[in-house]
């Protein structure tokens, strides 16, 4: 009958609790009895242990105070108790030598792979905003900083609590989220470094490295939409790898000046939503081939370059026909409509116009029976008006290192304000690569998402490295002709033949390329390490090569999704869905790749 009432009258359970709390702190010897009946229950039953250590690690995880109260007893305990010392130095032993010899078990060295592969990088650092490893980075406290003021001081402006997840009336209860690594504060080692030191880290987002919110307005612009409202376009020869669903890129990144104005006057103005319109983006409009082919919707286009005019800085001076008087259409004879007589006679770039089907298929496969695209096929037959453009046609590229606005002038979608670039004045100096890392690996997910910005990071790493190594190349050669060269004698020296054989002679020509990848200089480089193996290791009994099986690894799918902010896992998508992910997700696939590869 208690048992009966307690379990039913909330207040009759509450007030037996309250007297049995006030008699185990009042009676000594009823508090030895209890601890006595719960060591025994421990020791008895399995399920009861099981939950007893469950909630005993749930709780050291949530409260702090009592995680610290713990370590305080562990620490008095292993210094003031010898005895306790011993047993525990003797365990540690123990347990070394059993990890020793599980080693030489394939399951337990699975085991131990799957464990510390399983997370990703999920752990966002508080100062920078990267996302990385959990080797990577440790907890933030912000009272481990308050060693003196110009720390504290410094500690308050770079750490932030933005991608801190902090429950509201639409998380579900109990929250998922607490759970995982965006419900803990997490800082990068070196970030931690710099701060403990009074720096500032040049990777702080206070060192004009915030990124702004992006409006709805640009959010909803397709590639081709947001190539219209550049004023610089990013030309680049993107390839569709033959496996894995990933893009490359062939030969160089060209940003040319595009005149939005005039393709803002092209494009026919409609206020209904949704109406749609089938553009070629061109190189120049006597070409055959196409850059990108695309609907889009000139509304959207349109109330883009609107609030491009009113918040960023690049297109403040930019002047749009608001009457909408195309002047342009009729000038140029309806240059607007793909008909078989639009192209000029003349000599026709044969790359240009084998473009689509390079970057769709990384090879030409179109035969008569079949052709290159069959869903573009259908909609060239039951559409008639393709309006073409070539916003950039009869324009100079601009320089990729000298033009301090080219970034946020070929990619306003990801700067919408045309601020905290690379080239943005900064209180710590930033250098380039240390720029693109930050940018790639932000938590954020814009950069890492857009594979255009990904191939312009890459070429200007490129450009830039080739920059910084030409001016050193002549002074680090071999020819006595090449040593102690004054700067103003550099081209006097590149005009004498002698010089020239010289350089030839000894590889200096070309030995600046050694940092770039794919460059002679790099392979050679390679080539002689190799070597330098085989006479210190000996001939290799056996060669292994490894390729990333992404579709298989859960946890890399767990981590995107993580990432995404989703509750899902990957045991409920579909075959599509988990390429869409990884196809959208090149970074976060790549990064656990190399994981992988190093643990292992």
């Amino acid at each position: 009958m208690s048992i009966r009432k307690y379990q039913k009258n909330l207040l009759h359970r509450e007030k037996v609790k309250e007297m049995s709390v006030s008699k185990y702190r009042r009676d000594m010897l009823h508090r030895e009895k209890v601890k006595e009946m719960s060591v025994s229950k421990y020791r008895r039953d399995m399920l009861h242990r099981e939950k007893v250590k469950e909630m005993s690690v749930s709780k050291y995880r949530r409260d702090m105070l009592h995680r610290q109260s713990v370590k305080a007893m562990t620490k008095a305990r292993y210094y003031g108790n010898a005895d306790h010392k011993k047993r525990v130095l003797a365990a540690n032993k123990v347990k070394r030598q059993q990890l020793k010899e599980k080693a030489e078990q394939f399951d337990f060295v699975m085991e131990q792979f799957l464990a510390k592969v399983k997370d990703g990088p999920e752990f966002v650092c508080c100062v920078c905003h990267r996302l990385l490893f959990r080797h990577q980075v440790l907890n933030c406290k912000r009272d481990f900083y308050n060693k003196n003021e110009a720390v504290a001081s410094f500690a308050d402006k770079c750490i932030t609590e933005v991608y801190l997840h902090k429950c509201n009336k639409d998380c579900e209860k109990p929250c998922q989220l607490l759970d995982t690594a965006r419900g803990c504060l997490w800082i990068c080692y070196n970030c931690h470094g710099k701060i403990n030191k009074g720096i500032m880290p040049p990777e702080c987002a206070i060192n004009s490295l915030k990124v702004d919110p992006i409006p709805p307005e640009l959010a909803c612009l397709n590639s081709l939409e947001q190539h219209l409202i550049s004023l610089n376009i990013p030309f680049m020869k993107m390839l569709a790898l033959p496996k894995g669903g990933q893009n490359g890129v062939h030969g160089p990144v060209t940003c040319v000046p595009a005149n939005i104005v005039q393709t803002s006057n092209v494009l026919p103005r409609c206020n209904m939503e949704g109406s749609l319109l089938r553009v070629k983006l061109k190189r120049k409009l006597t070409y055959k081939g196409h850059y990108e082919y695309q609907f889009v919707d000139t509304m959207h286009v349109r109330q883009a370059l609107q609030y491009l005019k009113r918040t960023n800085v690049h297109y403040k001076d930019v002047e749009f026909n608001e009457a909408w008087l195309n002047e342009f259409c009729r000038e140029e004879g309806d240059l607007g409509k793909d008909t078989d007589g639009d192209v000029e006679s003349g000599k026709v770039d044969c790359e240009d116009e084998l473009l689509h089907d390079r970057q769709q298929h990384c090879m030409f496969q179109d035969t008569c029976l079949m052709p290159v695209d069959i869903g573009q096929e259908m909609l060239d037959q039951y559409f008639d008006d393709i309006l073409n453009l070539a916003p950039a046609e009869g324009n100079s590229p601009v320089k990729l290192l000298s033009d301090h606005a080219n970034e946020a002038k070929c990619f306003p979608v990801l700067f919408p304000q045309g601020l905290n670039t690379y080239h943005e004045s900064r209180a710590n100096r930033l250098t380039l690569s240390r720029y693109f890392n930050n940018r790639i690996l932000h938590a954020d997910g814009r950069f890492a998402h857009n594979v255009e910005y990904i191939f312009f990071a890459q070429y200007m790493s490129e450009i830039e490295q080739v920059v910084s190594n030409v001016s050193i190349a002549l002074r680090k050669g071999k020819g006595c002709m090449s040593q102690n060269v004054p700067d103003n004698k550099v081209n006097d020296m590149l005009k004498n033949d002698e010089s020239l054989k010289k350089l030839l002679e000894f590889d200096d020509g070309y030995r600046f390329l050694k940092p770039i990848r794919g460059t002679p200089a790099f392979w050679q480089g390679a080539q002689r390490d190799l070597l330098a193996c085989v006479r210190q290791l000996g001939v290799p009994t056996w060669f292994c090569s490894f390729s990333s099986a992404d579709m298989r690894w859960t946890n890399l799918l767990d981590s995107i999704l993580k990432q995404e902010g989703r509750a899902q896992t990957a045991a409920g998508l579909e075959w599509a869905d988990r390429c869409d992910l990884l196809r959208c997700n090149p970074v976060t696939a790549a990064r656990m790749f190399d994981f992988r590869w190093h643990v292992f």
